[in-house]
């Protein structure tokens, strides 16, 4: 038995069946759900329990208010007020003391207001105040009897008189003594007054710090009827600290909670059982809840006017939990008293052990109960467990050798488990149809030619489906037919069958909803089947062979191929299935190969569009944009043929073939936007079309104006012979200036001076405008002759002249800052035309203005800009260097960049190369005469003396014959004369 599994000694052994398994574990995760249970229990608890801290903290500060209405009772301490107006008229001290039994009285019925007091229009005082306790009497020098201090104030012509008055109970005067200190004090300068001499009604300041006591409180203040006087009371807010004191001893199972009333911005209006600004103490205002000395509130307080603003108008409460100290707090803030404008605002601190003591109790005892249970039932089921699962965590490190795509190795697991067991079998056979199907693919991805790849493709395809033979079918002829690509029969070899094309329309016709899902199509290759079977049985010689087909569908369910399979007996089900998930597969790859190729073969189209657009603009370019990727590429073969030199390790990859086509095609793609009449102008004076003939119009009217004073003065009895010889001489004149004008449009010679002294003086000789000249003109031509006013008609205007509205702006998105993100040193010139008939006639050489030179270097600005902003992908990225370097030298004095050597890349140089050679022969430019191979290659020496090309590659393009095999092919036969090689590689 050695070796032997159990299920080879026990052939008919009875397998458990997993559910029976399966019920075991389940007790485990019965005893979780106890502890799920006990778990939800206490979050539902302590759920409870601060909904109910809510609704207490909401009672808590209901009570509060309730009982600071009663403790405080501004509505009595207003009445009292009201009836201290009669002090209005008590205009000195001695007629205020007769009234002082009322004032008394007043203060001994309202306990929490200690004070009362009158402020008087001309800056007059008196004050009552009952002393509270000892530290009051001492901060005011009082003696042990004294129960009421006056502070009285009268402004007499002398000065301000300020005086201290100590009472005993029954009103009697103990003290009367002078208090300077209290002299600067003027009631009218006070909020309390200001506010309610403004008002009809009392009002209620906000807290603030009294002047005379230093302590935190408001003042209840009113006007009396007469205006002559405000009646005032000072509440001390630290009286609330008892209310809070007596609130928090009754929150007897949260020993540790605190509470403190605050304003709207979180100042500390009173805290539990400690006031704020007694003692004498002096401050500006009350302090922030984290500063009034409590440590819990130190960190909880800076939350507090976040929750306050965070307090709906309907909740009651806004609470936070925060961890402070180690200890878990619940802060909760609830609307309490409202003193007139001023809000407040009750304060709870909370313990959160303290207040889910309960909950966590309940929530442990529950755990507890859980862990008893599961500590008993955990040794029996885990015997069950392991016994059972054994073979399912040997099929888990198969599965994770299959998720870590591992597939060598066979699974050898066995299970009494029935289910297991074929799950062990089931995964075997995954791993193998797996591991075969990713071979395949990597095949398929790897193989870049697509010739060979549909070889590939129908090789394996008969390989995994254990086929005899295969043909693989592509749409031909506008998709109508489906043509025989590849054939192979047995051993994988090719067959060189009659197989004819296959009519699209029948194929899919025949394959009816298979098309739409990539089903197989089976049967057998007879004569008297359908038409495709009889055709193909004919052809191959496989009466009676089954088959199978699978159509190759692009994404859009469009036919692609057909895959044909033959077999000697017909596949079971499993190979079929495989050979329809990889038949898939090989359809994605078939159209992306063919999507690839048709994006490149548009690309391809596209660029040689705008280079076509190009050269069609101007006669002047014709064919430039082609010849050049032509000799680019023949220079830069030559160098990857160089075997020697500088060049000998010089290659290109064929990603970088691409670029350098790319790049050739477009190098003068900015071009498109160069007006055709500045790359055409043949005159200096020629825009859209050439000016002279304004020029001609004016000096036929000058004629005209001679002409016409021969006649005036004749019939003035002038003498005839006389008028006729002046009028000859001018019209001489006129004509050799015109005629010295015109030659000055042409630009054949270098202006001298002198010339341009005489262009000058004809320019000022002037002639009669009789009509509006901004009449009919367009928009912007009219707003650029605003630029100075209209002159009243008729006008004498000079014959040639350079006005404001000839100058074009330059629009600032054509300007380049040093800082521009392509690095362009070009530097464009302030205008963007300068069309001043002066300024192009006195163009020294050619026909262009500096403005117009510029605009005609500008196309690298754009091919360089247009070429960059192209998402070109990763092996096409350096399209904008090589196509934009073509006008950079080697010393740094080119453009649009101004470069150096080493700045450029070698395509680069090449390029420049390229195009210089070929706009020197080209012979379909009519401006000039196209030069011959002699000529153009010793003007580029001495640009390769200059230090303007390669001096390398121009050694490479003449010792290698690239110019020759290029003139051969692009240039006129007798453009191709002698050139000297030896001569010009020694310059």
């Amino acid at each position: 038995m050695a070796g032997r599994s159990l299920f080879q000694v026990f052939p008919r052994i009875r397998r458990v069946q997993l559910h029976v398994g399966l019920s075991l574990v389940f007790v485990p995760l019965v005893m979780l759900t106890g502890a799920a249970v006990a778990l939800v229990s206490y979050q539902r608890t302590s759920h409870l329990l601060l909904g109910t801290n809510r609704q207490l903290i909401a009672a808590i500060a209901a009570e509060a208010t309730a009982r600071m209405e009663t403790r405080l009772n501004i509505q009595q301490t207003e009445r009292n007020i009201a009836s201290l107006a009669l002090f209005s008229r008590a205009d000195s001290l001695a007629a205020r003391l007769r009234l002082l039994p009322q004032m008394k009285a007043v203060v001994d019925v309202t306990p929490a207001i200690n004070a009362y007091y009158v402020g008087y229009a001309n800056g007059d005082r008196i004050l009552l105040r009952r002393l509270q306790d000892d530290s009051e009497r001492q901060f005011f020098q009082a003696t042990p009897d004294t129960s009421y201090v006056v502070q009285s104030l009268e402004r007499t012509p002398a000065g301000p008189v300020s005086r201290r008055l100590l009472f005993d109970r029954q009103l009697r005067l103990l003290l009367n003594a002078a208090a300077p200190q209290w002299a600067s004090y003027d009631p009218r300068t006070r909020s309390w007054y200001r506010q309610a001499i403004a008002m009809a009604w009392p009002i209620v300041t906000d807290v603030y710090t009294f002047a005379t006591s230093g302590q935190s409180g408001l003042t209840v203040a009113q006007r009396t009827p007469d205006r002559r006087a405000v009646v005032g009371a000072d509440l001390r807010v630290s009286t609330i600290s008892d209310i809070l004191w007596n609130l928090r001893r009754s929150l007897s199972q949260t020993p540790s909670a605190r509470l403190a009333l605050v304003d709207g911005r979180g100042r500390v209006l009173a805290l539990d059982g400690v006031g704020l600004g007694g003692g004498g103490a002096k401050s500006t205002s009350p302090p922030l809840l984290q500063r009034a000395g409590v440590p819990v509130f130190a960190q909880a307080g800076a939350v507090v006017p976040k929750l306050i603003a965070d307090l709906p108008p309907s909740a009651a409460v806004a609470d936070r939990q925060l961890r402070i100290d180690g200890r878990d707090w619940i802060v909760a803030v609830g609307r309490a008293q409202r003193f007139e404008r001023l809000q407040s605002y009750l304060v709870v601190a909370v313990p959160s052990d303290e207040l889910l003591q309960d909950a966590r109790s309940l929530g442990r005892d529950s755990i507890l109960s859980t862990l008893a249970v599961v500590a008993l039932i955990t040794p029996i089921v885990w015997l069950l467990a392991r016994r059972i699962t054994r073979a399912l965590r040997k099929l888990g490190h198969e599965a994770e050798a299959v998720r870590s795509f591992r597939f060598d190795g066979s699974v050898t697991v066995r299970s009494m488990v029935r289910e297991v067991d074929d799950l062990a079998i089931a995964i075997d056979a995954m791993k193998d149809t797996i591991r075969h199907f990713l071979a395949v693919n990597a095949v398929i991805a790897a193989e870049p030619d697509v010739d060979r790849l549909m070889e590939t493709i129908l090789a394996e395809s008969i390989s995994a489906a254990h086929a005899r033979g295969g043909a693989l079918f592509l749409t031909g002829d506008g998709d109508r037919r489906l043509e025989p690509a590849v054939v192979m029969g047995p051993e994988l070899k090719p067959l060189q069958t009659p197989l004819t094309a296959l009519p699209t329309a029948g194929v899919v016709k025949l394959m009816g909803h298979r098309l739409d899902s990539s089903e197989v199509l089976h049967g057998t290759l007879t004569s008297e089947g359908t038409p495709m079977e009889r055709k193909l049985a004919y052809a191959l010689e496989l009466e009676g062979a089954p088959y199978l087909a699978l159509p190759l569908a692009s994404r859009e369910r469009n036919l692609l191929g057909l895959l044909l399979l033959w077999f000697d007996a017909p596949p079971e089900p499993a190979r079929v299935a495989f050979i329809e998930a990889f038949s898939g597969n090989a359809a994605i790859a078939l159209e992306t190969r063919d999507l690839i190729a048709s994006q490149k073969a548009l690309f391809q189209a596209f660029i040689e569009l705008i280079a076509d657009a190009v050269d069609a603009k101007s006669p002047y370019t014709g064919g430039h944009c082609q010849r050049v990727p032509e000799l680019t590429k023949m220079l830069a073969e030559a160098a990857c043929e160089a075997k020697e030199g500088v060049f000998t390790d010089f290659s290109l990859t064929p990603e970088r073939w691409e670029a350098v086509h790319v790049a050739a095609w477009l190098h003068d793609c900015g071009k498109v936007i160069t007006p055709e009449y500045v790359v055409d102008k043949a005159t200096k004076l020629e825009t859209i079309y050439d000016r002279i003939h304004e020029v001609r119009t004016r000096f036929e009217v000058l004629k005209r104006d001679a002409h016409i004073r021969y006649y005036q003065d004749r019939l003035a009895g002038g003498d005839p012979s006389q008028l006729a010889e002046r009028l000859e001489q001018e019209w001489a004149e006129l004509d050799a200036d015109f005629a010295f004008v015109a030659a000055c449009n042409e630009g054949g010679e270098f202006l001298s001076p002198e010339h341009i002294e005489r262009l000058q003086g004809i320019g000022a000789r002037t002639w009669t405008r009789t009509l509006d000249d901004r009449l009919g003109t367009s928009q912007e031509e009219r707003r650029r002759m605003e630029r100075q006013p209209a002159a009243p008609l008729p006008v004498l205007e000079p014959l040639l002249a350079d006005r404001p509205d000839h100058r074009l702006e330059r629009h600032h998105s054509d300007r380049l800052g040093p800082d521009n993100p392509w690095g362009f040193t070009l530097q464009p010139t302030e205008w963007l035309y300068d069309r001043g008939e002066l300024h192009n006639l006195s163009i020294s050489r050619g026909t262009l203005t500096p403005e117009e030179r510029y605009k005609i270097n500008e196309h690298i600005v754009h091919t360089i800009r247009m070429l960059s902003a192209l998402p070109f992908p990763r092996h096409l990225r350096d399209v904008p260097e090589l196509a934009g370097g073509h006008h950079e030298t080697l010393v740094g004095t080119g453009y649009p960049k101004g470069l150096r050597k080493d700045q450029m890349s070698e395509v680069a140089r090449m390029m420049a190369i390229a195009d210089i050679f070929e706009a020197l022969t080209s012979s379909d430019r009519p401006y000039k005469q196209a030069k011959t191979l002699s000529q153009a290659l010793k003007i580029m020496a001495f640009m390769k003396r200059d230090q303007h090309i390669d001096p390398d590659l121009f050694a490479l393009f003449v010792s290698s014959g690239v110019y020759r095999r290029y003139a051969e092919r692009f240039l006129q036969p007798d453009q191709i004369d002698a050139v000297d090689e030896a001569a010009l590689l020694a310059t």
